[in-house]
């Protein structure tokens, strides 16, 4: 690092010792195109190298965290998404085990209904099964997914 401001350093000098050289040969020769006015200040110079190197400094380190920001962020909402994932399958699997329990119960009764002939628990067993199966679970499961992002919910019963 050193040698490498040295060397910057060194430049500098040179170009402002070429600025002076043609300046003094300017007054003599008009003949040559006029060269690009460079700095003579290597101070100056250097530091605005400085200030713009601390500038992305600064700028590198706010990037930075608001990757981590963005990281931590994305975690959490990875981590509510894999719970809500979780609820809403338990809930799912406890109505639809609980609704082919109760389908299956109706079914045993429209057999004794069949094989009793009685019509009247044959018309209500049948009434039953249709009426379980026009009920979508998924309402339920609506109902489940809204209480999530309601912030006045404070628990959720399945």
């Amino acid at each position: 690092m050193k040698t490498e401001f040295l060397s910057l350093v060194r430049g500098f000098a040179k170009i402002n010792k070429q600025q002076k050289t043609d300046k003094s040969s300017k007054d003599t020769d008009t003949s040559k195109p006029e060269r690009p006015q460079i700095p003579l200040d290597v101070a100056e110079s250097f530091n605005t190298l400085v200030s713009a190197w601390k500038e992305c400094t600064i700028i590198a380190e706010q990037e930075k965290t608001k990757r981590v920001a963005i990281r931590a962020n994305r975690d959490v909402n990875v981590k509510a998404i894999e719970e809500q994932s979780a609820i809403l399958k338990q809930y799912l699997e406890h109505v639809f085990v609980e609704r082919a329990g109760v389908i299956q119960g109706m079914f045993k009764t429209l057999d004794s209904g069949l094989a009793s002939g009685n019509t009247e628990l044959i018309s209500q067993s049948i009434g039953a099964i249709v009426s379980i199966t026009k009920q979508s679970p998924l309402v339920g499961a609506k109902e489940l997914i809204a209480g999530y992002h309601d912030p006045n919910v404070k628990s959720i019963e399945i």
